[in-house]
């Protein structure tokens, strides 16, 4: 048996040795790419990461061995050779790393192809760089060897590298790649987007790194890994919005096997994990493999392979004839054989052998790229798919795939039982619960893990700003804690913290800053840290001062602190009960809203939170059971940089006794006019004023409005640092705008928060949620110009995006969009079926739809700047509701002409709509024509199919052409009448170019002959189906206009039947 064993291995050897050592370089053990031109020595880092794997599985193999004759270690050191000729040619790159971690810009992105003899770059031009799943991927690899008892990893220079990587993928959910196949969309027309494979790679990596001593079992604090947990998160949500698809053009790819399988494990939720393996097997599984994805021409006989990019028009010619490739079957083999279903895995297994050919050249078998159709053999191929005979990639003969021969050899390695899946798989990735990474001695070496399931309990601590506080909050019953009190555990500010992780990963040498300034998220801020001794914890940004407007509504506040509980305890999946330090101030409990607080606070008494379950107690008793986090590889003079709460004197609160009730401003649409209108019209009038006039309103003006507005003319013409009375213009600015948050005069708040130039927090990654839900964000005012988001953006591009578009019309829409953003990602994660119907989320039309529906109840259409940051969170989801009560109104539309308003401004269209329109399309040769716009019917439908979102997008560039949202509506309606009669009349075929505004006109003038005392604006009132309804005339306008273009190829009766019911 162990002969046996040992001539199995032996005959291994000699095939890595020749196969794939043959070909490692010399000076940094590097794999080329084409093995038959090694002169080029051109290589990749995934195909060399897929080779030292496969030379590392054959060591773990020879570990069995008594006598190896040297062969584990040789095998294990050209694995660890390969894996640190990445790092240095990662590392040689260590200045644009740095860059985008600044600005994820793809001109930064790290390069993946290299020379393999001397690591420079290679096409640096000529390819697509940014592939995050390709930085994801080495880190896992590195991880699982580390894990194996491998040392790669020599220096604290490259522990600070390592950290820095994670630093670059961390970002992933909101990161557009050009993917693993290089080409971005689907179309491969140089543009990225968001690939699942992508996100899904890089969460299996942090999952991995996360709390490694990359020293192995010779390391020390030092050598740690660090993952933020709430980036970790957001990839983990991301990627499970994106799944079963890869991304938006791609409805599947075959690289999702990478990630719900042997490598990555990224998906744990095994309905999913199940869902996309059979999207991607039924929509791609060949007789000679997968296709990478629909209509990919790569390797087909009809690709232009000397262009780069493809033309849109090309994309048809490749459908069916896919080239496939044998590559996935071994994927396919590996997740049947970690399922624990070897009877299938060696199923796939055979199919993969029948198509590798032995080839006389080389003297072995060699592993196929992909098989592709011959041009003689396509009309055979299309009329019966996977008919046609398919034919070897070129060059076969001379060069060797790497990245499909490793892994062939690695699947073969564990059918034939000569390594187990635990020894390729060390971190138990395949199998949270059941690890073996315990029982290799590494468990004590992670400081930090993710875990399957979290803790079910929260701990909550209260802790008062001050005495005098905690006394009041005690005559209620609710026991709180003073920063004295919780010596001699120490809190500071979320601020803080972020500051002392920008020491992690600093390295002079490299050039490298360490940690980007990041805020924490809700998980951070859920650990306990322990810095050179002292045990610090923070609490969560809805508590800092130095965090946007919103939180100082305390009705907002109290929903945000519920919905930070909830999420922490779905989202918790690290050792230890996550630590909540709720930080109370003085402000907290000011006006109609300290009931509110002290009741959330005899909420949090009770146990349970909205079906949370929370544990109160004191802090000091909580240390033992939460998750604590060491952040020991500090020096003592990062400590500085904590700035520890400790006032506890109550003698600088005199001031303060009890709950006082402050004045809550309601909407008073006459004073709201007057301050309202002195706002935007005093500006203009200010504008022809000189500075010493402006200076001297702002001295005689007792009202906040008219002084903001002052301080923004001065801002505007001399910038910040102008001086007013010996203050700096922003000083000023500063000192109003805290006043105003002090009494809650939301309009000047608002206005101040632009002028001072303050983003949201989560600004970028509410962005990411609404594109990841299938939606394109548009940014601007109603009426004027807008920006559409259609990729994931950086805080920084979304602040400039809704400055640049809002700031010339009214500053205050640049907070209040803000807002927008993190309002409606809110409730399109928990309420999504409220945008159904929505392709464009249209910030500032649903915006100018909540200003008219207060217009009706209020009496003043601009009074929504001065509403309370709660008021118009619940007034947006009435809105989007299309019901509900705001302040006692009805918010629903009471008439057609509203409801047709609703609809337009929201950009909703029916069930199927885009079938609908594109069925049209089919049967109308010169196009359909908005205004001037003219969605043509060729090449839109070779081009695009009817279910893609880029053909979605064509139709709703053709709607935007509407000047109101009745307007869009009537035509949204009019669409699916013609669809309707088209249906029921399959011989019609429009030949001339049918313009839908005409259609539209002529209704209206049909409805205004029949009813003379009728205005065009009462047609939009028209019910759509009662009998004279809207569908009536618009339906015989339709025909109409057919019957005067295209007398002889209408059915008899069609004219009898042009109305619908």
């Amino acid at each position: 048996m162990v002969e046996n064993r040992n001539e199995l291995l032996d005959e291994y050897y000699n095939q890595v040795t020749k196969e794939i050592l043959h070909h490692q370089s010399l000076t940094h053990g590097l794999f080329p790419l084409d093995t038959s031109h090694e002169s080029e020595a051109e290589g990749h880092v995934r195909d060399n990461v897929y080779c030292a794997i496969s030379i590392w599985a054959l060591g773990l193999a020879y570990r069995h061995v008594d006598d190896d004759e040297g062969r584990t270690f040789e095998l294990e050191q050209s694995a660890v050779k390969c894996m640190r000729g990445i790092l240095f040619f990662y590392m040689r790159q260590s200045e644009q790393l740095e860059k985008f971690k600044i600005d994820q810009h793809y001109s930064h992105a790290l390069h993946s192809k290299f020379n393999i003899h001397t690591t420079d770059v290679i096409d640096e031009q000529a390819h697509n760089k940014l592939q995050l799943d390709v930085v994801a991927l080495y880190l896992l690899a590195l991880s699982q060897m580390i894990a194996s008892g491998l040392y790669i990893i020599f220096t604290i220079d490259e522990v600070n590298f390592i950290q820095n990587l994670v630093y670059y993928i961390e970002r992933a959910y909101r990161i557009a790649d050009y993917g693993i196949w290089e080409c971005g969309t689907r179309y491969n027309d140089g543009h990225r987007e968001l690939h699942a494979s992508s996100v899904g790679m890089v969460k299996a990596a942090l999952e991995a790194i996360n709390g490694l001593n990359l020293f192995g079992n010779k390391g020390t604090l030092n050598s740690v890994v660090y993952v933020d947990p709430d980036a970790h998160f957001r990839n983990r949500s991301i990627l499970h919005s994106l799944l079963p698809r890869e991304s938006s053009s791609k409805t599947t790819d075959a690289a999702l096997l990478s990630i719900i399988g042997f490598p990555g494990f990224a998906v744990i939720d095994e309905d999913l994990r199940r869902m996309t393996k059979d999207k991607v097997l039924n929509n791609l599984l060949g007789r000679y493999g997968l296709k990478r994805f629909f209509r990919d021409g790569h390797g087909t006989v009809l690709e232009n392979r000397t262009k780069r990019f493809y033309e849109r028009a090309e994309l048809k010619q490749f459908e069916g004839l896919e080239s496939q490739w044998p590559l996935f079957f071994l994927y396919l083999s590996l997740d049947a054989l970690f399922g624990g279903d070897v009877n299938k895995a060696n199923d796939y297994m055979t199919q993969t052998e029948g198509l590798i050919p032995f080839i006389s050249g080389v003297q072995g078998k060699v592993f196929p790229k992909y098989y592709y159709v011959e041009k003689s053999d396509i009309t055979l191929e299309l009329s019966n798919p996977n008919e046609a005979t398919r034919y070897l990639n070129d060059n076969i003969e001379k060069t060797y795939f790497l990245w499909g021969q490793s892994l062939y050899i690695m699947t073969k390695l564990l059918l034939d039982g000569l390594i187990s899946i635990h020894e390729i798989d060390p971190l138990g990735r395949s199998n949270f619960e059941n690890s073996t990474f315990q029982h290799l001695g590494l468990k004590n070496q992670r400081y930090s893990s993710f875990q399957m399931v979290g803790s079910d309990i929260l701990q909550v601590c209260l802790i008062s700003e001050h005495r005098t506080l905690q006394a009041n909050l005690a005559t209620y019953g609710i026991d709180t804690q003073t920063p004295k009190e919780i010596e001699p555990i120490v809190i500071c500010a979320p601020h803080d913290i972020v500051q002392v992780f920008e020491e992690l990963g600093k390295n002079k040498k490299l050039g490298l800053t360490g940690r980007p300034r990041r805020p924490l998220g809700a998980l951070g801020t859920s650990k306990i840290y322990k810095i050179l001794g002292k045990t610090v914890v923070t609490y969560p940004i809805n508590f800092d001062e130095k965090d946007f407007y919103m939180t100082l509504d305390m009705s907002l506040l109290i929903d945000e602190l519920k919905s930070t509980l909830s999420f922490i305890s779905r989202s918790w999946n690290m050792h230890g009960r996550p630590t909540v330090c709720f930080f109370l101030r003085e402000h907290n409990f000011r006006g109609e809203a300290a009931s509110e607080m002290v009741n959330f606070m005899s909420e949090l008494k009770s146990g349970t939170v909205d079906g949370t379950k929370v544990k109160l107690g004191k802090l000091q008793t909580m240390v033992s059971t939460g998750c604590v986090e060491h952040l020991d590889y500090l020096e003592p003079r990062h400590c500085t940089k904590i700035d520890i709460i400790t006032n506890d004197d109550e003698s600088d609160y005199l001031t303060f006794s009890g709950f006082e009730s402050v004045y809550h401003p309601k909407l008073n649409c006459e004073e709201d006019e007057i301050e309202i209108g002195s706002e935007t019209q005093n500006l203009q009038r200010i504008e022809h004023m000189d500075d010493q006039d402006i200076k001297n309103l702002f001295g005689n003006s007792s009202g906040m409005t008219n002084k903001m507005t002052c301080l923004q003319m001065l801002q505007q013409r001399h910038g910040p640092a102008f001086d007013l009375n010996g203050k700096a213009i922003r000083d000023c600015i500063q000192e109003l705008y805290t006043q105003a948050c002090y009494v809650h005069k939301w309009s000047v708040v608002r206005q101040g928060a632009t002028l001072l130039n303050k983003t949201v927090a989560s600004l970028a990654p509410s962005v990411t949620a609404m594109l990841v839900a299938g939606k394109q964000v548009t940014i601007g005012v109603f009426g004027k110009e807008e920006t559409v988001i259609s990729e994931p953006l950086s805080p920084k591009d979304v602040k400039e995006v809704i400055h640049k578009m809002c700031f010339e019309h009214d500053v205050r829409e640049v907070s209040l969009q803000q807002e927008m953003v993190i309002y409606l990602a809110n409730i399109i994660s928990t309420k999504p079926k409220l945008f159904t119907g929505m392709l464009k989320i249209h910030i500032g039309w649903i915006l100018h739809t909540m200003k008219s529906h207060l217009e009706n109840i209020e009496g003043c259409s601009h009074n929504i700047y001065s509403m309370y940051p709660n008021e118009i969170k619940a007034l947006a989801t009435c809105v989007l509701d299309g019901k509900g009560k705001f302040r006692t109104h009805d918010v629903e539309p009471q008439n057609e002409y509203q409801k047709r308003r609703w609809n337009g401004a929201l950009h909703r269209v029916p069930s199927k709509f885009y079938r609908h329109v594109w069925s049209i399309l089919q049967r109308s040769k010169h196009g359909l024509t908005m205004y001037t716009y003219t969605l043509p019917q060729e090449p839109v439908l070779t081009e695009m199919t009817a279910g893609e979102t880029a053909f979605r997008l064509r139709v709703e560039e053709m709607l935007s052409h509407a000047k109101k949202p009745v307007h869009r509506q009537i035509i949204v309606e009019l669409l699916m009448i013609i669809s309707t009669i088209l249906s029921r009349n399959p011989e019609l075929v429009i030949q001339t170019e049918l313009s839908l505004t005409d259609i539209v006109d002529e209704a209206i003038d049909m409805f205004k002959t029949q009813n003379e005392e009728k205005s065009k604006e009462d047609f939009f009132k028209l019910h759509p189906t009662e009998n004279g309804g809207s569908t009536t005339y618009l339906s015989r306008a339709f025909v109409n206009k057919i019957l005067n273009n295209n007398p002889l190829i209408l059915s008899d009766d069609l004219q009898k039947n042009c109305s619908i019911s």
